[in-house]
């Protein structure tokens, strides 16, 4: 006890005692240098929340921190405290302590308990670290691990709370602390502890590292002075030792939904699972149904399948049904609070658990973070780079700063993808489009952001019919939400001009993968601004908006559509227009039952391709006439016709054009080789899947359903047909919805 010091003297003794300086314990407590000097003067009581900070920043035992905080407060003298220049002279117990308990179930994390586990039975395995963005549910897993591991670490487990401290110099001191050395100098901490831990099988948890990594030569040099002892550290960022291995904490998995599994496959999907545990904690007669499944998955996946995203919208249930709060999580981070009381405060919400990881951010990297909350899906580093240049970044400094942002788990990359893609899970996402939209550059990073999609755009338009086909496929339907989302904001800005750009370059696009219900509207925009656009822009607007009508079985303007954009292409000399619009006119008079219209108008675009010497208008054109000969019966005309169809689509490196002739050709050959008609329908929807053009994987399988029904195998065909039926209405293919519906009522027909 001490009888003759006042608080505030006894405070600056205890931290001459640790050589802490002045200014670095005002900035750990929060408070201004001149502010803990009238504390240490005895001038000025501090508040609450400072005394219990100042407490642990001076390094006091557990047991002695609320005494202290009483002392501070002036509820009692200072004769409570002990001398303020103790130091532990031998260590306490060397049991180790508890870890926290884990509080509730851990959900889809056996692979991971399981892999982590191996690591550190390795005996060449010193330390692992599980990295991952903020809510991922490090801590947790880790907590579990210690409750696991007991048997494989007999001489014990600690648990250090690195959140309690906020310097990397008071690491070492706070874990000293923790197993029971007390107080040591900081010269002293780590033989200490390296004399402590030496030949025990023992595992050391660090929780929540990114904020002290200059700790680590201290966690090395432990390493280096022990021969048994593991760590296991948590942290958004890796410590960069040569002795670390890296864990990447995934999100939990969710559900396959395109396979259409039961309610009972779904509840056992991790993320709708820990939804359903929190939501039935918060109300009792919560259960996963029938009526409310799909809205549960759909905000599991709304929410990217993080866990503390995931546990924060469930205690909602009390106020919201599942349908309702689906509609209320856009924008998500409002509704995701009220976490807790016995959690961190940081993840009481999942906007403190982000304020947390920005504030730990360089400027630079705070600044490209905000920029990259334009991107509303996957991006790659030539749009970061693009965007990045709007705020002066050069593209050096993209790629370091972007690099940073991966490493702090904020921006996760996906190096399966040629060019790899990035992206933010959408929570993440969310952050910093709010950081954006409070930024004076958001007009402008959005403006650069819009001329690297629209340059995109408009040299897919001319990639999409040639050899590189695939390629810029794949790279528009992952760049969609992006492009989605700068059409959005042209839209808000009253760029009709610049969105029709968009929508002259997209349609073909839009047709191909089946995207028809998200490429009409903006066609229709840009239809009813068509005077205010150049006559070869119009003419695109008109001709592939025709073409999504087709798709969608509105057949009621097409007419007047396609008249128009050949009147228009004929005056602009556009040939690949030309033979469009003839075959747009030649599809709507074969829907409206006019045959002879139809024929006329293919063979009117064929014959003005070959005059032309224009190939890829009489491929084209050759298919459509060939798929109408085998519409007829008349499959002498389709062999006839095909083949030179295929073989112009071959040359020309055009998949979507090739698989198209294909499928016709498999119905020709049905009648007289179901074998090789067979292989031909499935060798087409392997190409219309790798391609994701949604209306030809359609095709593809009514064309294996006939095959089953020519060999008698109804039941088969049924299934084919039923799967080619729920991907039409995906995608509203209305000419498949006809055809298919038709097929499978002569098949119960037959039943009966």
């Amino acid at each position: 006890m001490t009888d003759s010091l006042s608080f505030g003297a006894w405070a600056k003794q205890r931290r001459a005692a640790l050589n802490l300086p002045p200014a670095s314990v005002a900035a750990q407590v929060g408070c201004a240098l001149v502010t803990l000097r009238k504390i240490e003067a005895d001038a000025r009581r501090p508040s609450l929340e400072i005394a219990e900070r100042l407490a642990r920043c001076l390094l006091l035992p557990h047991e002695d921190q609320r005494t202290f905080v009483q002392v501070a407060r002036g509820n009692l003298s200072a004769d409570h405290l002990p001398p303020p220049t103790y130091v532990a002279t031998e260590a306490a117990s060397t049991a180790a302590a508890a870890p926290p308990q884990v509080a509730a179930q851990l959900f889809g994390r056996a692979d991971d308990l399981a892999a982590i586990s191996a690591l550190l039975a390795d005996p060449t395995v010193r330390m692992v670290t599980l990295t991952g963005p903020p809510g991922i549910g490090k801590t947790r897993l880790a907590l579990a691990l210690a409750a696991a591991l007991t048997a494989q670490f007999p001489d014990g487990i600690w648990f250090v709370d690195l959140t309690l401290i906020s310097a990397a110099e008071l690491v070492m001191a706070h874990t000293a602390q923790v197993l029971g050395l007390g107080a040591l100098p900081p010269a002293l901490v780590v033989s200490k502890l390296a004399e402590l831990l030496d030949g025990r099988r023992c595992l050391l948890i660090l929780d929540n590292a990114e904020h002290v990594l200059a700790a680590a030569p201290q966690l090395a040099l432990l390493l280096q002075q022990t021969s048994q002892l593991k760590l296991l550290v948590t942290s958004r960022e890796l410590l960069r030792l040569s002795a670390e291995h890296v864990y990447l904490v995934s999100t939990l998995a969710l559900p396959a939904v395109a396979a259409r599994p039961s309610l009972a496959q779904l509840a056992q999907s991790p993320a709708v699972a820990l939804f359903a545990a929190r939501a039935q904690a918060r109300q009792r007669t919560f259960a996963l149904s029938s009526a409310n499944i799909a809205a549960v998955v759909a905000i599991c996946a709304q929410l990217d399948g993080l866990p503390l995203a995931i546990e924060l919208a469930a205690t909602r249930i009390v106020l919201f049904a599942p349908d309702v709060l689906l509609a209320h999580l856009a924008p998500c981070l409002p509704l995701l609070t009220r976490g807790a009381s016995d959690r961190p405060a940081r993840q009481q919400t999942l906007r403190h658990a982000l304020d947390w990881s920005y504030g730990l951010l360089t400027d630079g990297e705070q600044r490209l973070f905000a920029c990259l909350g334009v991107f509303h899906g996957p991006f790659t580093l030539a749009a970061v780079v693009d965007v990045a240049a709007s705020i002066g970044l050069t593209q050096l400094d993209s790629l370091e700063t972007l690099t940073g942002l991966v490493e702090k788990s904020l921006v996760a990359v996906d190096t399966a993808c040629s060019p790899p893609r990035y992206r933010l899970l959408e929570p993440i996402r969310e952050y910093a489009s709010e950081l954006l939209v409070a930024d004076d550059t958001a007009p402008l990073v959005w403006e650069y952001c819009c001329r690297h999609y629209l340059a995109q755009a408009q040299q897919a338009a001319v990639q999409l019919q040639g050899p590189e086909q695939q390629r810029w496929m794949q790279a528009l339907a992952a760049d969609h939400p992006n492009i989605i989302a700068v059409l959005v904001w042209l839209e808000q800005r009253g760029e009709i001009e610049r969105s029709a750009e968009f929508a002259g370059a997209l349609w073909w696009f839009w047709l191909a993968s089946g995207r028809t219900i998200e490429g009409r509207p903006w066609l229709e925009r840009a239809f009813a601004c068509k005077e205010r656009l150049p006559r070869s822009l119009e003419v695109e607007i008109i001709c592939g908006l025709g073409f999504l009508c087709l798709s969608q079985g509105d057949v009621a303007n097409t007419g007047t559509l396609f008249t128009q954009a050949l009147a228009l292409a004929q005056a602009e000399q556009n040939l690949w227009l030309c033979c469009m619009a003839w075959i747009g006119l030649g599809r709507t008079a074969g829907i409206c039952g006019d045959q002879e219209g139809e024929a006329a108008a293919f063979n009117s675009a064929l014959r003005l391709a070959r005059r032309a010497g224009y190939p890829l208008g009489i491929a084209w054109s050759l298919s459509q006439l060939t798929r109408i000969a085998v519409e007829r019966g008349d499959f002498s005309t389709a062999q006839q016709l095909g083949p030179e169809a295929v073989a112009i689509f071959r040359a020309l490196g055009n998949q979507i054009g090739l698989v198209s002739i294909l499928v016709v050709l498999g119905h020709v050959l049905l009648a007289s080789d179901i074998a090789q008609a067979q292989a031909l329908f499935e060798q087409s929807f392997d190409i219309y899947t790798e391609l994701g053009h949604g209306s030809g994987m359609c095709w593809a399988l009514r064309g294996l359903g006939a095959v089953a029904e020519q060999r008698g195998d109804l039941a088969r065909a049924r299934q084919l047909y039923e799967a080619s039926l729920v991907r039409a209405y995906a995608i509203q293919e209305y000419q498949t919805i006809s055809a298919v519906t038709q097929k499978l009522a002569e098949l119960r027909a037959l039943d009966s």
